[in-house]
């Protein structure tokens, strides 16, 4: 009996607790978002800093399926504990080469949870501070989640710029990863 009740704690906390956690973090990234950012005389745009772990670096929309959320840099789980986090290493946001987003499928709001209803066509909107950038969805997979190569953009494509949305899959597992590849078709 203590054993079902520690059960259910668990999947409460899960499905409930961490969602609460997650949108109080998603409150407070929109707030810091919003907020104009001090101007920085710098050499030039390419020393400007890199973004710190769990700094806010845009806002993801995806209207299909309804997700309009605030994308931190970084994929530890104090970063993805606040939303889907930018994979350190890639792209950044809009810039030439692949820029990789993973999220949560469930628990921690399940940000990326409809991932799964993407369709090649489909829209995807990065804000940054200073610019917006929209890609077109090209295709979907599921891979292993030791295929880290899915993170170079889909082989397929030409495009010079692009985006690869991670998550675990299927739902509420971790066995395998689900990847969304997108283009840049504006920005």
């Amino acid at each position: 009996m203590a054993l079902g009740v520690v059960v259910l704690y668990f999947g409460f906390y899960e499905l409930v607790g961490t969602g609460a956690m997650a949108a109080h973090a998603q409150h407070v990234l929109r707030t810091e978002f919003a907020e104009p950012q001090p101007v920085v005389a710098t050499p030039s745009a390419s020393t400007a800093p890199a973004p710190r772990p769990g700094e806010a670096v845009a806002r993801l929309t995806i209207s299909r399926i309804g997700l309009d959320v605030i994308v931190v840099e970084g994929i530890e789980p104090n970063d993805l504990a606040k939303g889907p986090g930018h994979y350190p290493g890639t792209a950044p946001i809009g810039g030439a080469g692949a820029s990789a987003i993973a999220g949560h499928s469930s628990g921690w709001g399940a940000p990326f949870m409809h991932l799964g209803r993407l369709r090649p066509g489909d829209t995807i909107v990065l804000s940054t501070r200073g610019s917006t950038f929209v890609y077109r969805v090209t295709s979907t997979t599921v891979v292993a989640p030791t295929a880290v190569q899915v993170l170079a953009g889909d082989p397929r494509s030409t495009a010079s710029h692009k985006l690869v949305l991670t998550t675990c899959w299927p739902v509420f597992t971790h066995r395998q990863r689900l990847i969304v590849f997108a283009d840049l078709v504006s920005g």
